[in-house]
């Protein structure tokens, strides 16, 4: 008596030698498929780690001006005659401060926003082409090996989202100087 292991190899090895190939197709098509996918997701990887260093950049750049401006504004206090003279240094300090912050978060919204930008370029990108891969599949009524008619859409944004988004930012972040510039005339 044959088990059911050896009973499915001898079918297995009885199949018609026509549904060879196709088999033989589905499974390079898979294998392209997820090739598709590894590679799509090494890529944003790389794109996320890249900005994650610039931000880490920024932030680094940001701590070391900030370390000078206040090594600066040590030697000023120790050097001071008067009140006045201490109330200037911090009004100046105060000042570098908040334009060094303004100028921190710009960008780092900078950055972040190229960062998103690319990413959903990325992503857009891969999806067309893993719609691509996807669209030779067995279809169930001849059990062949042909074309999906049911595409996905695979239109690039043409990033005009992004640019107004971008834009907006930069506007704010100019109304947010002048203002500062302004509140340092009136000090003055």
């Amino acid at each position: 008596m044959a088990s059911r292991n050896q009973k499915a190899a001898a079918s297995r090895t009885s199949a018609p030698a026509a549904s060879m190939p196709m088999l033989a197709a589905a499974e390079s098509s898979g294998f392209a498929m997820a090739q598709e996918q590894m590679q799509s997701l090494m890529s944003l990887a790389d794109v996320v780690l890249k900005r994650a260093e610039e931000l880490r950049r920024c932030q680094l750049e940001t701590a070391q001006q900030a370390r000078r401006r206040h090594d600066k504004a040590r030697a000023d206090v120790a050097s001071a005659g008067n009140p006045t003279e201490l109330l200037n240094v911090q009004a100046e300090l105060l000042r570098d401060d908040l334009e060094s912050a303004s100028q921190y978060w710009q960008r780092m919204t900078s950055i972040c926003t190229a960062a998103q930008a690319e990413t959903l370029e990325h992503m857009t990108r891969a999806a067309g082409l893993l719609a691509r891969a996807a669209g030779t599949a067995t279809t169930p009524e001849n059990g062949s090996v042909g074309k999906v008619t049911e595409a996905a859409s695979t239109e690039k944004p043409d990033g005009a989202e992004a640019a107004q988004a971008w834009n907006r930012w930069v506007d704010l972040g100019r109304q947010w100087s002048d203002m500062l510039y302004r509140t340092e005339a009136a000090l003055h």
